[in-house]
């Protein structure tokens, strides 16, 4: 889970306005006000359950409201109101927004919440895109990196890289690490990438959410290796 930052909105194209974003957030309170302190803080794309390119040295920003401030005071020009989207059919997303809209309210950035229903949330295509400025949003994910970092790539422009942020060597690490057979090689190039995108500035990482599943006896639940569940492939005991 994670907030993004459309960086080819006229306002957050801005990386000072974005660095004041992400310094105003408050993420462990976030944490424990929407998901009970039962996640794990995200630090980066890739979490550590990922069988290789989980960064353990990416930084950790800590809320610093006249860190944010000083960026703000940067910024080409004044900030108008934002608006922070959020999918109402995503838990804890509504608390989510709250806080956000709080902590950015301190550096002295107006946010509109606008909940919306997933078929809204979800939509891609050039007009979408452009509406978008922050928003709160999660993926799922298979057990290699290639899959989390393919829908941030050039090519997803207008799709489904919400963030709209089209950097050429990412692009190319991307293409280059799903053809590399060497584990060691694919490991520098995914955290070469995740490097890349630090720099860019245009997320504030949430949690790496944990999936709990219960089950009544006498059925076999089945579930896919990144945990979502198969429910056609439910079977009696």
């Amino acid at each position: 889970k994670f907030i993004g930052m459309n960086v080819n909105d006229p306002v957050l194209k801005d990386i000072n306005v974005r660095q004041a974003i992400r310094h105003a957030i408050d993420v462990p309170s976030i944490l424990e006000a929407a998901f009970e302190g039962r996640w794990a803080r995200a630090t980066a794309i890739l979490p550590p359950s990922m069988p290789f390119g989980y960064w353990k040295d990416a930084p950790v920003l800590q809320r610093d409201v006249a860190v944010a401030k000083s960026f703000l005071e940067k910024a080409a020009g004044p900030v108008p109101k934002l608006a922070f989207t959020y999918n109402s059919s995503e838990a804890g997303a509504a608390t989510v927004a709250e806080i956000v809209q709080a902590n950015l309210a301190e550096i002295g950035i107006e946010v509109e919440v606008v909940a919306q229903e997933n078929a809204v949330a979800m939509q891609i295509g050039e007009e979408a895109q452009k509406a978008r400025q922050i928003f709160y949003v999660g993926y799922g994910s298979q057990g290699d990196p290639a899959q989390s970092m393919s829908w941030f790539t050039c090519e997803q422009i207008d799709k489904w890289n919400f963030i709209d942020w089209c950097d050429q060597k990412f692009t190319d690490l991307a293409a280059q690490g799903i053809t590399e057979q060497d584990q060691a090689k694919r490991e520098e190039i995914y955290l070469e990438m995740q490097k890349l995108w630090e720099e860019a500035a245009n997320v504030v990482w949430i949690a790496w959410p944990t999936s709990s599943f219960a089950s009544r006896a006498g059925i076999t639940p089945s579930l896919r290796p990144d945990g979502r569940m198969l429910a056609w492939n439910f079977r009696s005991a």
